[in-house]
């Protein structure tokens, strides 16, 4: 009977050791950012709005345009 509770034990340290790269890589310093532009008056979605995101801790700034919905998608580069 203890041979198998070692056995266990050793298969879930194991099965342990090989998700630590996955638990290491998990989170990331970074974003997607999507959203729509509309009219506050009318509610219609604006085209060819620019949209700026930035950093202020890392001074990074970059700017998209709005499609023809209104929407915009900005993806950092990895």
């Amino acid at each position: 009977m203890k041979k198998w509770n070692s056995t266990y034990a050793l298969l879930g340290i194991v099965a342990m050791l090989c998700l630590i790269p996955a638990w290491a890589f998990a989170q990331q310093n970074r974003a997607d950012v999507t959203g729509i532009v509309k009219s506050e008056s009318t509610g219609e979605a604006l085209w060819g709005v620019s949209v700026t995101v930035s950093n202020a801790e890392s001074n990074f700034t970059a700017s998209v345009q709005t499609d023809s919905r209104g929407c915009f998608y900005f993806q950092p580069s990895a």
